[in-house]
């Protein structure tokens, strides 16, 4: 593997999660670990969790006792430890518990509920070593550190449980560990390393429901875990993937932080999904992983390809696993295999574009033929929900889509955001994603017929151009006008509109409400006027349409206006 030597200062992410490839991940039950290089008066390093927020905090920590001095801070140490080799569910230290002792640590998440250690001592002197390894585990809940209890297990070791939780009772073994003597709830393993030798300690925690779940599981990767199997494995999946070497040594470790989180970010997940699933979060935190969406996954397929073909293959894949029988793909893959409800965008071929080009990979016939069935699915006239008044310029219908809700137009939250709602405009975006998926699945033989389908989404993409500001703009989906925004009316919430006004262009009203933040006002306004139709109409918009946020709330009128007679709240 790559060696590195990363501390304190660094670019650092050192996160580890078990990998699923190697089929150990439990979405219903994952536990993600934090890497901890702590500060001169801090323990040098500790390996940390949230149980997904169920604690405030749970660490291991390690601590060397060497004669009548203890190396537990970063400052006990001869060396303290640097950060020398990476991968998604393994981290590597070194370091020097004294002059010509020398550490290695390795760090491993071995399941979604198991982690462990093997530490290794090399005893560079002449003389023989007595050394002590002193390891205890720590959850705080409220900042109050929860009680540990040391367990008797029938083959005479001995183990430590660090809490007793609902649904959650992590122990925490040691290979030929004791218990501590003295009043702290520590484990502890007294070896004499010999001159020019080395000695090794393993360990293990398992983080169950139930405490004998734990202890079999703590007992079973204690004394059967391969770790130069493993070693192995990461070797050689390091080997195929690309290494980048900028010149800048904080570049590397970025660029190599952000691959790992890619490949860490798969979890096996229902049966139905012949590959592992990408997940859109997996940290120490989260409490629920979900599935990635469809945008997610483009955004991650390149560094996903690049360093493992076959995952990179298996989003692909996955997102057709969930494919409904009139075409559709599901923008986000259950975890539990439930058929979902929002439709996949048209970046499907894309993705599978960037997976081939950058793998080297080609899908089989029978992989374009369902993609192209998802492409259908969006461009055919009798599915309103992809385009409501089927003019063909289609609409976005869910955020997760990937429509551009952080702009000014579609924001919901901020001051500054317009808030409309993404159903109502027909999207530039949209129509490019639909035109480049075409661009790919369209037969070369077919692009030059009058009717050629990629002429068509070219002719739609046309009328969302605006010539006052020489660009594409979004569009009113029934008006079909490109507003510019004015502002026609500011008062106070007993205050009418004191005059007509007539709108430059069609447009909705968008009534902005301005109030407390500790509660959603009771509001009821009421719109007159003509409708760019020019049918006179009158609309009401009450509380249940108030999207509210931190003492602001945009209220939206269904009805498309040319003029406003009445506006009142």
């Amino acid at each position: 593997m790559r060696k590195w030597n990363l501390r304190p200062g660094d670019p650092l992410a050192p996160i580890i999660a078990a990998d699923a490839r190697d089929g150990h991940t439990d979405p219903r039950h994952d536990t993600v670990w934090r890497l901890h290089l702590g500060a001169a008066d801090e323990p040098a390093f500790t390996l940390e969790t949230r149980y997904g927020g169920r604690v405030g905090l749970a660490r291991i920590v390690p601590t060397w006792v060497l004669g009548k001095r203890e190396v537990r801070e970063t400052r006990d140490y001869h060396v303290p430890p640097a950060l020398t080799a990476i991968a998604p569910d393994t981290l590597c230290l070194e370091a020097q518990i004294a002059p010509k002792l020398r550490l290695r640590a390795e760090l491993w998440a071995m399941a979604s509920q198991v982690v462990g250690g093997r530490f290794t001592v090399v005893n560079a002197t002449n003389a023989p070593q007595l050394l002590q390894l002193d390891l205890t585990t720590q959850i705080a809940r409220e900042k109050q550190v929860l009680r540990r209890y040391f367990l008797q297990l029938e083959d005479g070791s001995v183990a430590l449980q660090a809490a007793k939780l609902s649904r959650l009772q992590p122990v925490l073994m040691l290979r030929d560990g004791l218990r501590s003597p003295t009043m702290r709830a520590h484990l502890y393993r007294t070896v004499s390393i010999p001159p020019k030798g080395r000695a090794r300690f393993w360990w293990t925690v398992a983080s169950y429901a139930q405490r004998q779940e734990s202890i079999k599981a703590a007992h079973h990767w204690l004394r059967h875990a391969d770790w130069d199997a493993h070693f192995a494995t990461l070797e050689a999946r390091e080997h195929t993937a690309p290494q980048v070497e900028t010149g800048d040594p904080a570049w590397d470790a970025a660029l190599v932080w952000s691959q790992q989180s890619a490949l860490r970010s798969f979890v096996k997940a229902a049966p139905r999904y012949p590959r592992p699933v990408l997940v859109s979060d997996r940290r120490p935190e989260t409490a629920i992983l979900q599935g990635a969406t469809l945008p997610e996954a483009w955004y991650a397929a390149g560094a996903v390809a690049l360093a493992d073909p076959e995952l990179a293959q298996g989003l692909v894949e996955n997102f057709l696993a969930t494919q409904h029988r009139d075409g559709g793909v599901d923008v986000r893959p259950s975890l539990e295999g439930r058929p979902g409800v929002v439709l996949a965008p048209p970046r499907l071929t894309l993705l599978a574009d960037v997976v081939e080009r950058l793998s080297g990979f080609s899908f089989p016939d029978t992989i374009w033929e369902h993609m192209d069935l998802h492409f259908w699915r969006w461009t055919f006239p009798q599915y309103t929900d992809v385009d409501a008044d089927r003019d063909g310029v289609h609409e976005w219908s869910h955020p997760s889509q990937g429509a551009f809700v952080h702009g000014v137009a579609l924001a919901q939250t901020p001051r500054w955001a317009q808030g409309l709602p993404l159903e109502t405009v027909e999207a530039p975006d949209l129509a490019a994603y639909l035109l480049a998926d075409a661009e790919i699945l369209v037969p070369e033989a077919l692009r030059y017929e009058p009717s050629s389908p990629i002429d068509e989404l070219v002719e739609q993409l046309d009328r969302l151009w605006d010539d006052a500001s020489r660009s594409y703009r979004y569009r009113d989906r029934d008006a079909h006008t490109h507003p510019q925004g004015e502002l026609i009316f500011s008062g106070r919430g007993d205050q009418a509109l004191e005059a007509p006004v007539r709108l430059r262009e069609a447009g909705r009203v968008l009534i902005r409400i301005s109030g407390g933040m500790d509660h959603k006002p009771a509001v009821r306004c009421t719109v007159e006027g003509t409708s760019w139709e020019g049918q006179p109409v009158r609309e009401t918009l009450t509380t249940e349409k108030l999207r509210w946020y931190r003492g602001q709330g945009v209220l939206v009128t269904n009805t498309v206006w040319q003029e406003i007679t009445t506006l009142y709240c």
